[in-house]
């Protein structure tokens, strides 16, 4: 299941998914979310929106659940039926998943997935 959302104090449509996402997962604000990110990224030296900065901080806070890299889309992901806050990562993107529900700008079903974190 599909819920669009779009938490960009604009309502812009551009490359912020990683702060769209982890700012629904965790309840932050856009903003406070970006700030967080862009510390940590000054920290290590490198852009938050390259998605090996983004696993990095994502292990650091949350539980990995393992799932083997690149053999399973969104769909095969949310088919599982799991509860709980999700942010998956897939190649240049990353998306909020609750309650098998997929929160973003566009539905990418068929994408597949490298990593799984378990927020809450």
């Amino acid at each position: 299941m599909f819920q669009y959302y779009n938490a960009n104090p604009l309502g812009r449509n551009v490359d912020d998914c990683a702060v769209r996402a982890i700012s629904k997962a965790t309840g932050k604000s856009w903003d406070k979310t970006y700030i967080e990110l862009s510390e940590y990224a000054r920290m290590k030296g490198i852009t938050f929106s390259e998605i090996q900065f983004i696993n990095e901080y994502l292990k650091e806070r949350f539980q990995d659940f393992s799932l083997p890299k690149g053999v399973y889309t969104l769909q095969d992901f949310i088919d599982l039926d799991l509860a709980g806050t999700w942010l998956i990562t897939m190649p240049n993107h990353i998306t909020c998943v609750i309650d098998t529900v997929c929160y973003d700008t566009f539905y990418p079903i068929d994408k597949y997935i490298w990593c799984a974190y378990k927020v809450k």
